[in-house]
C-alpha cells in the first residue's frame, strides 16, 4: 500500500512541475518578436525568425496551447546555375532580448532544409526552423523574451 501511495506522489509533484513550468512559459508571451524577411542578395539571405500571425512560437515538446506552434517553416525560389547542386547553410545565429546579444547558442534552433529542383536552373527551398527545448535555466532566459535572426547561405557547387 505505502509504495503505490508513493507512486501516486511522485506522479503528483511530476504533473504539477510540467503544468507550472508551462504556465510560467505562457506568462512570458514575448517569447519571441516576429518581423519579416530581409534580404540582401540571391546567396544569402538574413531572417528575423517570424511565425503565422496571431501564433507563438515554443520548443518542440512543449505542450501546444491554442496560438501555438513548434515549426515556422520559410521558402525561397533560387536560381540555381545550371549543372549546380544547391546547399543550404545557417549561420550568425543572434538572440536578442533588451540590450543583450547571444551569439554561440547555436543549437538552441533547429534546421530542416528541402531542396527541389524545379526547372535546371531554379530550386524550390523549404526550410523550417523550432526551437529545441532548454536544458538550463540560461538557456531558458535566452529564448524568452529574444527576438532571433540567422542568415542562410544558398552555395552552388559544380555537380561533376
Amino acid at each position: 500500500m505505502r509504495p503505490s501511495w508513493v507512486s501516486f506522489f511522485v506522479f503528483l509533484f511530476l504533473l504539477l512541475g510540467t503544468y507550472f513550468t508551462y504556465q510560467n512559459w505562457l506568462e512570458n508571451d514575448s517569447n519571441l518578436v516576429y518581423s519579416e524577411n530581409v534580404a540582401y542578395s540571391h546567396t544569402s539571405k538574413v531572417i528575423t525568425l517570424s511565425a503565422p500571425t496571431g501564433k507563438r512560437l515554443v520548443p518542440v515538446g512543449a505542450v501546444l496551447g491554442v496560438n501555438d506552434v513548434n515549426e515556422v517553416t520559410y521558402t525561397f525560389n533560387v536560381d540555381v546555375t545550371e549543372g549546380n547542386t544547391l546547399d543550404v547553410l545557417a549561420h550568425n545565429i543572434t538572440f536578442k532580448n533588451g540590450n543583450q546579444t547571444f551569439t554561440n547558442v547555436n543549437d538552441l534552433l533547429l534546421f530542416d532544409y528541402a531542396i527541389e529542383m524545379i526547372s535546371e536552373s531554379e530550386a524550390l527551398v523549404s526550410v523550417s526552423v523550432s526551437l529545441r527545448m532548454p536544458t538550463s535555466d540560461f538557456e531558458l532566459s535566452i529564448i524568452q523574451g529574444s527576438s532571433v535572426s540567422f542568415q542562410l547561405l544558398f552555395n552552388q557547387e559544380d555537380s561533376i
